[in-house]
């Protein structure tokens, strides 16, 4: 599920992901935030596709603001693609029993300061735009996409080409026959001696 929040003044996207153990936070955004790694730690985190990826530095109790709701986790420093922040399970542990209700993306919480409910943000289809340079300024990631229609064609090599310069040449003679043979004046036929009884010989094998 995706979040937008804000560490101070500075928004950043967020993706809840049941499926990552721990939390972690992109470095560009840590440091256009100003904040100072708790722990100078090197890690290894194995993701999705099996890659591995070294990460360094820990930030303890990070403030994140979603939704006027408060949310402070650990996280570890590690380059994201796509997001500003991922919440894993290290997170959700912490919430206790939740109501996670994907047909509205909301994922509802209690604690002492009562209940919370925040709102996924919904996927948005691409739009063409006319001013790229107002996108660059006001849009957090931009992308650019092409695609080429190409038609791929293969010519088959006649492995014979004695035979082809043959059907070339004598072209009339191969051409196919658009109807029945024409009637000619001899008839070209294999006649029995006169008394022969009709064959019958068995096929050879």
């Amino acid at each position: 599920m995706r979040l937008l929040g804000r560490i101070g003044k500075h928004p950043l996207h967020i993706l809840v992901d049941s499926g990552s153990t721990h939390n972690f936070l992109d470095p560009c955004l840590a440091q256009k935030a100003n904040i100072t790694p708790t722990l100078d730690q090197k890690f290894e985190v194995v993701v999705a596709n099996g890659e591995n990826l070294i990460g360094n530095g820990v930030y303890l109790g990070v403030a994140i603001q979603v939704q006027g709701t408060i949310i402070t986790a650990d996280f570890f420093l590690l380059a994201l693609t796509g997001y500003d922040a991922v919440l894993g399970t290290h997170w959700l542990k912490t919430l206790g029993p939740v109501q996670w209700d994907f047909n509205t993306m909301s994922l509802q919480f209690s604690d002492k300061q009562g209940t919370h409910i925040l709102k996924g943000t919904e996927q948005q289809e691409a739009q063409e735009i006319d001013s790229i340079q107002w996108v660059v300024s006001n849009a957090h990631q931009v992308y650019l996409l092409q695609m080429v229609g190409q038609i791929v064609t293969q010519e088959i090599s006649n492995p014979c080409m004695k035979i082809d310069k043959i059907l070339t040449e004598f072209s009339d003679v191969f051409e196919e026959p658009a109807g029945l043979p024409p009637t000619r004046g001899y008839e070209h036929a294999i006649n029995l001696k006169e008394g022969t009884s009709p064959i019958n010989v068995r096929p050879y094998r």
